[in-house]
């Protein structure tokens, strides 16, 4: 479980063909201050793992190889979401 007060954003970057793509940027930001709140690197099987406090936040993945994902979260405290991401081509 994730620390008290906070959450855990988990899955797996695909890239356009379905694949799992290791090495994806992955960060979760406000959209209001556009300041990011926690980023990471997917793993070699494309697994990547965020912990962050509860609210409403963007979770976006990118590569230079491949166009960016962007999409809206909301995390409740304590809880983990798994959301795969899939790079446009």
């Amino acid at each position: 479980p994730p620390p008290a007060g906070d959450s855990v954003v988990m899955g797996t970057t695909f890239n356009p063909s379905g694949a799992p793509e290791g090495n994806v940027n992955v960060r979760l930001w406000n959209s209001v201050t556009k300041q990011t709140i926690v980023s990471t690197k997917s793993d070699a099987a494309g697994l990547y793992n965020l912990t962050a406090p509860a609210g409403t936040h963007k979770l976006q993945a990118n590569t230079p190889e491949f166009g960016n994902v962007s999409i809206d979260v909301t995390l409740s405290v304590g809880e983990t979401l798994n959301q795969d991401l899939t790079l446009r081509p």
